[in-house]
């Protein structure tokens, strides 16, 4: 789901170009020195949480390593990405920050599933 490469890439190229330790770099994201170590390996997938850290530090969106496509609409009408902000939005246990950064991955996370879906749809027409 999440274009590890890309991620490892990115994340490498900022870390070198800014010519900080790897210790630095998860200093300042607020993760452990072995999380940016195994994104630079693409050895696992950062979490949700993590992944929106790295994310912010590098200043890319989520969609630039998940996905994209159209949203589907939900019963109610709103697209199902809608109705996931509003519930965010609601949530007094985390802080804006991670509220944003949380839909913005579930965003992407999301339009990836409705673009794969929609190509297995047309692979299975006759």
């Amino acid at each position: 789901m999440i274009d590890r490469q890309h991620l490892a890439t990115a994340l490498k190229r900022r870390r070198e170009a800014d010519g900080i330790s790897l210790n630095k770099v998860a200093a300042l994201i607020g993760v452990g020195r072995h999380v940016v170590w195994s994104v630079e390996h693409e050895a696992h997938e950062p979490t949700a949480e993590n992944l929106a850290r790295i994310l912010r530090w590098l200043g890319q969106p989520a969609s630039r390593v998940v996905g994209d496509a159209e949203p589907v609409i939900a019963s109610d009408g709103r697209p199902i990405p809608e109705t996931v902000r509003l519930i965010l939005g609601r949530d007094n246990k985390l802080s804006w920050t991670n509220r944003f950064a949380l839909y913005d991955i579930f965003s992407a996370a999301y339009a990836h599933y409705v673009k794969a879906a929609n190509l297995e749809r047309l692979n299975e027409r006759p």
